[in-house]
């Protein structure tokens, strides 16, 4: 599959597994100059799977981050999950992917806290053990670290 992006006269086209750009400069006459350059692509690393301990909780207020809590929220060890985080959380009917967006104080090492709106809810959940993908640490996209 092939990707092209122009950008102020300038075509790039990715071609799929082959690594390579085109570079096309604009010319006021009709001779079409190309540069073909070949990049080193590094792998995209895949994200490992932890065994977290999970916990709920229902008060409403803000975060450590600022923002309302909501569903979709979870609280986790900033040592461990930074604030910003995006983690896929396996936990049953409780699984599907949260932001990490504020810390508690008995929420040490591999310990989540899920927002579970509900009182009752989140009694039932109670203490499990659950399994977590990291899919972003902390809010820079780019920033990638193994889990120790």
């Amino acid at each position: 599959m092939k990707r092209i992006a122009i950008m102020a006269g300038i075509i790039l086209t990715l071609a799929g597994c082959e690594n390579k750009i085109e570079y096309q400069e604009p010319v006021e006459t009709a001779e079409i100059i190309t540069t073909e350059v070949t990049l080193e692509m590094t792998p995209e690393v895949a994200p490992e799977v932890h065994n977290f301990e999970a916990t709920a909780y229902c008060d409403l207020g803000i975060t450590f981050s600022g923002v309302y809590v909501q569903r979709g929220i979870v609280a986790g060890d900033p040592h461990v999950l930074p604030i910003g985080s995006i983690i896929e959380v396996e936990a049953g009917r409780y699984s599907g992917v949260f932001s990490v967006m504020d810390t508690g104080r008995l929420i040490k090492g591999r310990i989540i806290d899920i927002f579970i709106p509900d009182y009752e809810e989140a009694i039932q959940f109670g203490r499990q053990q659950v399994t977590v993908k990291v899919i972003r640490l902390g809010w820079n996209p780019d920033y990638q670290m193994a889990m120790k």
